[in-house]
């Protein structure tokens, strides 16, 4: 029976896969979350909703350096992403790395001048 259900898997989009995976995500399901969103990437490449989703999970798990690193591969895919930069700071701020967010931060105020989440960040790390 659960071989059934992962070969349907197989046919799945990675917009499918990432969608389950960020449900798992919200439901605190991090073991399976983490499975979809490292099949994301394995089959598809670097993504950064993927490493976002890893990211997230590992700091519920407080594994908070291995978080901040995953934070800075979703925002080097994907530079100047509001909803990255804010989780990536959550990191930092425990792991007493909010200096590097400097230039992440920087190049994201260029991009979205007028985001608020992004002004509150920058009197934090600025």
């Amino acid at each position: 029976m659960a071989l059934a259900g992962y070969r349907s898997g197989l046919h799945e989009t990675k917009d499918q896969i990432l969608s389950r995976a960020v449900q798992y995500l919200k439901n605190g399901a991090y073991p399976e979350a983490v499975d979809l969103f490292s099949r994301v990437i394995l089959l598809h490449g670097e993504n950064a909703v993927a490493y976002e989703g890893l990211a997230l999970a590992a700091f519920q798990k407080m594994h908070f350096d291995e978080a901040f690193d995953l934070f800075r591969k979703a925002d080097l895919i994907c530079p100047g992403v509001p909803d990255i930069l804010s989780n990536w700071f959550e990191s930092a701020k425990i792991t007493g790395r909010v200096d590097e967010l400097r230039g992440p931060l920087q190049r994201a105020l260029e991009l979205h001048s007028e985001d608020r989440e992004l002004q509150r960040l920058a009197m934090h790390v600025f």
